[in-house]
């Protein structure tokens, strides 16, 4: 039987107060891509056959078979500078979780394990993490058994925000075609592999169903929305073309986790995050592979995006603009090497070694082996 029941609001200091216990932070010429992960068989295995796997996996619909639905719907303020928890209790494996957010201003609505909610406030791998003013909604597939946690979080609210939170839940018939823990698995090697070239605290990278196209990055995550893949799919009308242009909406949202995580102020400039991940496809997928999204971008009606624009706030470029940047950077011999003071500081030592003995037209050898030096 699936429970569901309001928890807590709760501040920062208080929360800490009652759990008197010490909170840890989680630990800390036309180009193609270089193959600096070892020998080129096992770059293409590692550093990109893996990710194209995990990130094609979802431009087929998963459509599992359910039973024994229960449906629950929760009506709460949350006051500044607090936040609000619903717990669901004893979620089986495997059950599908879908949540409705309606909200009267903007909020963070994250979805927790029992033990990432011990963690607040600080957010440690959540399940899904996105920010909304009005209303939100998205679906899960529970990884383990066990207690959750939808949290609305307005600590950075000035005035009471009143939501509504509807709840679908329902435990996974034999039928179901998809299990929670190859997903994760299939994300985590992306982030395997983008820890052999940085240093970087937690990334947890997940897929979940949104009910629009989006994106989503926090402090420490990335969230996918299942809908973003089909519809690439449908504008592109080639699945390479597609993985491609996923990769490339990966790597932004990842820029801003990653640039965060460095302490750039620049982490949240959504032209920076965009120019960020054409960085890293021309360095280890070469140019070619960018120009999917360019080619995404520029097909978006621009009437339409300005109306949704003036309804929400975006500060996002508009798409025609953000096609124009990635062409414009493809085309700069100079982008990556431009960028190599950012990236040589948070780079692991052997990947140093690496750049040092291959040298790609990229890097600076100079900037490579002082920080080699530095770290000596």
């Amino acid at each position: 039987m699936l429970h569901l029941q309001q928890i807590e609001r709760a501040t920062y200091g208080e929360r800490l107060r009652r759990r008197n216990t010490c909170v840890k932070k989680p630990a800390a010429g036309r180009r193609s891509g270089t193959h600096i992960f070892g020998s080129r068989k096992l770059a293409t295995q590692t550093a990109v056959f893996s990710m194209l796997l995990s990130l094609g996996l979802y431009l087929s619909p998963i459509t599992p078979s359910y039973a024994k639905e229960k449906i629950a719907s929760v009506s709460h303020e949350v006051a500044a500078g607090k936040w609000s928890g619903i717990r669901f209790r004893n979620l089986p494996k495997g059950a599908s979780l879908a949540i409705e957010v309606t909200v009267d201003g903007e909020v963070t609505v994250l979805l927790l394990s029992e033990e990432s909610y011990r963690h607040l406030p600080f957010i440690d791998r959540p399940l899904f993490q996105g920010k909304t003013g009005d209303r939100m909604s998205f679906s899960i597939l529970v990884p383990q058994t066990g207690h959750y946690y939808a949290v609305i979080d307005n600590r950075a609210g000035e005035a009471v925000r009143n939501f509504t939170i509807d709840i679908k839940a329902a435990a996974a018939s034999a039928k179901t075609s998809l299990q929670p823990s190859v997903v994760d698995a299939q994300l985590g090697t992306i982030t395997d592999t983008l820890r052999q070239a940085f240093v970087f605290d937690a990334l947890v990278i997940r897929a979940a169903k949104c009910g629009k196209p989006n994106a989503f990055s926090g402090s420490n995550g990335v969230i996918i929305c299942s809908e973003y893949a089909g519809e690439l799919l449908d504008t592109l009308g080639d699945k390479r073309k597609a993985v491609d242009a996923l990769m490339f909406i990966l790597l932004h949202e990842v820029g801003h986790v990653l640039l965060r995580q460095w302490d750039y102020p620049f982490y949240n400039n959504e032209e920076v995050a965009d120019e960020f991940a054409t960085v890293l496809m021309v360095m280890f997928m070469g140019e070619r592979r960018v120009r999917s999204q360019a080619e995404y971008f520029a097909s978006r009606t621009s009437a339409k995006e300005v109306r949704q624009k003036l309804m929400t706030d975006d500060r996002h470029p508009l798409s025609l603009q953000r096609a124009r940047n990635i062409l414009n950077w493809v085309d700069d011999p100079k982008l990556v090497y431009n960028w190599q003071p950012v990236l040589v500081p948070r780079m692991q030592t052997t990947f140093l070694e690496r750049l040092k003995e291959q040298s790609p037209s990229w890097t600076s050898r100079a900037l490579v082996e002082r920080e080699l030096l530095l770290r000596k």
